[in-house]
């Protein structure tokens, strides 16, 4: 509490921090509970870099949660408080991924090809394409989908991305019919949400339709 009143700001970003780490061990309720918080405050003080950080966490949860059009709302109505071009890729790319899971693919993909190009942060550029991988996969472009992949093949540091790009692998080549490539994509992903401890990437993974439809892949999983 003494944090909180001397030094808010300080207070602000270890409260979004902690709920960071909530969402990567699925416990959105909590996370979301305490980011509103954040976000209410932060726009009180006035600290709107803050503020739209905590809108673009919350968009995220709502897109963990299938909310899509909640995640797609927020981010909209955040735009407006983006204090700079950095936080608003950030709004951007909240606001492409839930247009994905919405299925609003032609937004989606206005959104996140100049995204994938010109964002200043990598993050925010491997997240557009990787959400982009995830379209084709879904549309069935199989030329597209065999671009982004030679794009991303190789260059992704993250776990949490890692997992959804070899997710989405799983996905198209599930769709394209190469059931064998599929399974083991979809055991890459499992596998490094397992070592990472990338609960909520785990839950998202064996909740994916592609796997379901394969459900060797979620016995494999599991035993990793």
């Amino acid at each position: 509490m003494a944090i909180k009143l001397k030094a808010p700001e300080i207070y602000l970003q270890s409260q979004s921090g902690y709920v960071s780490n909530l969402i990567v061990r699925g416990r959105l309720t909590d996370a979301k509970r305490i980011i509103s918080a954040v976000a209410t405050e932060a726009k009180s003080l006035e600290m709107m870099d803050l503020h739209t950080e905590a809108l673009v966490i919350q968009s995220n949860i709502a897109l963990e949660q299938r909310d899509y059009l909640a995640g797609i709302h927020i981010g909209q109505a955040a735009i407006t408080y983006a204090p700079g071009q950095v936080a608003r890729d950030l709004l951007l790319a909240s606001i492409g991924g839930a247009s994905v899971g919405y299925g609003d693919h032609d937004t989606a993909k206005k959104i996140l090809i100049p995204l994938s190009r010109r964002a200043q942060g990598e993050r925010v550029r491997q997240n557009a394409l990787v959400n982009l991988l995830e379209v084709a996969a879904k549309d069935g472009d199989q030329p597209a989908f065999e671009r982004y992949r030679q794009k991303l093949d190789g260059t992704l540091t993250l776990p949490v991305i890692q997992a959804h790009y070899h997710l989405f692998l799983g996905k198209g080549y599930h769709n394209f019919g190469s059931v064998s490539k599929a399974i083991e994509e979809q055991q890459r992903a499992l596998a490094i949400a397992d070592r990472y401890g990338l609960y909520q990437a785990r839950a998202t993974i064996l909740d994916d339709p592609s796997v379901r439809a394969l459900g060797h892949s979620r016995c494999v999983g599991e035993d990793l």
